[in-house]
């Protein structure tokens, strides 16, 4: 069925532009993830 490629064409644009944003997002991060300590890795969490 022709509506249903046309769908998930429209669903694969979309997942590919959200990817896009996400790995942007973690390469201006510093690669750090959501929650992670500013100052970076190995401080003390006393």
């Amino acid at each position: 069925n022709r509506r249903y490629l046309e769908l998930a064409v429209d669903y694969n644009e979309d997942d590919c532009r959200a990817t896009k944003v996400v790995r942007e997002w973690v390469a201006g991060n510093g690669g750090r993830t959501i929650g992670s300590p500013i100052g970076g890795e190995g401080q003390d969490r006393r």
